[in-house]
């Protein structure tokens, strides 16, 4: 019977273990501001905070002035938002 309950538990461990592990990969999304001015996309210093936005993450570029934004790689976000109050 104690033999049983060994395995039980470790089973229940490994399940347990292997959930927290799966749950880790899923990063919370956040909200990426750009300030690069004109730049390219992946260049991690033109967001706030710094880091290439991913596809968790809400995309601001709405500062004003007039700037270009390249998109210089495949970029998958979970939305995006565009438009200052001045500017082109």
């Amino acid at each position: 019977m104690e033999r049983c309950h060994f395995f039980y538990r470790i089973r229940v461990a490994f399940f347990l273990s292997l959930l927290i592990l799966l749950a880790g990969n899923h990063a919370i999304a956040g909200t990426v501001s750009w300030v690069g001015g004109t730049g390219n996309w992946n260049t991690p210093t033109n967001w706030d905070p710094a880091g290439v936005p991913g596809p968790g993450d809400g995309v601001l570029i709405t500062e004003d002035g007039t700037y270009t934004v390249t998109l210089d790689v495949d970029a998958i976000v979970a939305s995006l938002t565009l438009g200052g109050s001045t500017g082109t």
